[in-house]
């Protein structure tokens, strides 16, 4: 699943709500607006190339996991708050596994406040 607001003034949302997924890369959220990003996955998400999750914004993102998140590199790759003060928030059920990078790589560039919370085991191989 791909979804992106590709124009940098725009102060559209992206959400994406699923059940299963494999592809690629898993699930890819990019928004280069102000606007939020909403990842809510509730099945498994592999990414059989790339990342499991890859979510990239300027504003807020929030990633939700009901079960396994896996990647071929890294199992969730987010960055947030380019544009300011948007808050990042991990919740989930599911673990993140990483095949030859991180389970999970989290990056707030604002001033936002960063809230992880993962019951799932997570792992890296690489």
């Amino acid at each position: 699943i791909i979804a992106r607001q590709t124009k940098a003034a725009g102060s559209g949302a992206v959400n994406v709500t699923a059940g299963d997924v494999s592809g690629t890369t898993g699930i890819e959220a990019t928004n280069y607006g102000t606007g939020a990003i909403g990842i809510t996955a509730n099945g498994t998400v592999t990414g059989t190339l790339a990342e499991g999750i890859k979510a990239t914004g300027n504003g807020a993102v929030s990633v939700s996991v009901a079960d396994t998140v896996t990647g071929a590199t890294i199992g969730l790759s987010l960055t947030g708050g380019t544009g300011g003060a948007g808050d990042i928030s991990v919740t989930g059920a599911g673990g993140f596994v990483g095949g030859t990078g991180n389970a999970a790589t989290i990056q707030n560039n604002g001033s936002g406040t960063v809230t992880v919370d993962i019951s799932g085991a997570s792992s890296s191989t690489g």
